[in-house]
């Protein structure tokens, strides 16, 4: 009996095997409706490449840092192409969503993250460097969230720079995530988000042009005020900061920055950041939405650059759960945009001169390729990684403290700096 007991089980995990496709038949699959993603910019230059995964009719998901400053937008496979229009655009999440006429290819069976393991083994299907088709296993060697809902995938399956957009699935062959970026120097440190993000793309567009709309509502019956102000975290017209800047990247600069608040438009905000000791009074103004994920960057004068990551961040409604992998407005420098990603870390204490504030820290890391043929006096103050750190206090409506370090292609350090609350007023 006990034989018979072992053989029995031994039959049935060969049977299971069985029902697990190869990876042969998984690659025959999958490879249809995984297609190089590409685009041309108001030149007619090719400026940005990346793959994308069908989804639906007509449909293609992508990363939109992919389609950063492209005019065109192209599809490709073997030699089939087809013009393509951005139909969604999900900056804080990097998911875009393609509309193509006439587009037959098949689409893939959306699975979920909620059903992955540590140690599943996954596959990677893109087009790194436009070399279409490339198709790579590994396992999940970690799920990284806040708090276990739609973690990021952490996968030991290589791919890289152009592989963007592509997609990471499990061993039936059904999507888990979209690869978006990887860890620089590391083949075995690759990350994608998760597929349940893709099925809240039509979701959370439709959501963000209703908020838009009742905003607009609101400013035409002339509650643009009164609509400001129902958002939690929006500051007041007249609040001010006064900030202290000390950058330590060449000796140690330090600096004084006044920022006032001048208007609110819906989920806008007017304010301008004025270099104290100026003589000339220079001014930097911005008008920042409070539901972008954004770094805003403005020159004060005196080479002196105050770049913040999203101000007014507690004006949006799911800052607490926030995490993006791309982030707007990081400059793309001389090659090409950075891979960025961000998490809402947590809620802790922080001690400024202003005072003692309960703040939710944001981080954000980015990260890019070195250019091999960079010319090395260029490559000393060419920025290859960065961390910012920044803490938001419900009391005083914005940061109380960040601190910005990055570090060049030859690794000298050529940002350190940090910004800390002095002092801040309703008036």
């Amino acid at each position: 009996m006990l034989r018979a007991g072992l053989v029995f089980l031994a039959g049935l995990h060969g049977a299971a095997w069985a029902q697990a496709p190869s990876a042969e038949k998984v690659f025959e699959k999958l490879a249809p409706s995984v297609w190089y993603v590409w685009g041309i910019d108001a030149g007619d230059r090719r400026v940005s490449q990346g793959s994308g995964v069908v989804v639906g009719p007509g449909k293609v998901v992508t990363n939109c840092h992919v389609l950063s400053k492209v005019r065109s937008i192209y599809v490709q496979r073997e030699n089939v192409i087809y013009i393509a229009r951005l139909e969604h655009a999900d900056a804080e999440r990097d998911l875009c969503q393609l509309d193509i006429k006439n587009f037959t290819a098949p689409a893939v069976v959306l699975g979920t993250t909620r059903d992955l393991r540590v140690g599943q083994k996954v596959y990677a299907l893109g087009n790194p460097q436009g070399l279409e088709g490339t198709f790579s296993e590994g396992i999940v060697s970690a799920l990284r969230g806040p708090d276990g809902k739609d973690p990021l995938i952490q996968t030991t399956a290589p791919f890289t720079s152009g592989s963007s957009g592509g997609g990471l699935f499990d061993s039936e062959g059904r999507l888990v995530g979209i690869t978006t970026f990887i860890h620089r120097g590391s083949g075995n440190l690759n990350f994608a988000v998760p597929v349940d993000w893709v099925r809240e793309v039509d979701e959370r567009i439709k959501a963000a042009e209703e908020r838009k709309r009742q905003f607009a509502a609101a400013r035409a019956a002339g509650g643009g005020a009164a609509a400001a102000k129902a958002l939690p975290g929006m500051p007041s017209p007249g609040m001010r900061w006064k900030y202290s800047y000390v950058d330590r990247a060449f000796g140690t600069r330090n600096a004084t920055v006044t920022v006032r608040v001048s208007s609110t438009d819906g989920p806008l905000v007017n304010d301008s950041a004025l270099l104290d000791g100026d003589s000339q009074g220079a001014r930097a103004a911005a008008t920042i939405a409070t539901d972008e994920p954004r770094f805003v960057e403005r020159s004060l004068g005196d080479g002196i650059v105050l770049s913040e990551f999203s101000p007014y961040l507690l004006a949006q409604a799911d800052y607490e759960r926030a995490q993006w992998t791309a982030i707007a407005g990081v400059a793309g420098g001389s090659r090409g945009p950075w891979r960025v990603s961000g998490r809402a870390v947590g809620w802790e204490t922080v001690s400024v001169k202003a005072g003692t504030f309960r703040a939710l820290k944001v981080e954000i890391i980015g990260e890019r390729d070195a250019d091999l043929n960079m010319n090395p006096r260029m490559a000393t103050y060419e920025g290859k990684e960065f961390r910012y750190q920044a803490w938001y206090a419900e009391e005083t409506r914005r940061p109380v403290k960040a601190m910005r370090r990055m570090i060049s292609d030859s690794n000298m350090v050529i940002v350190n700096e940090t910004l800390e609350l002095l002092e801040y007023a309703e008036r």
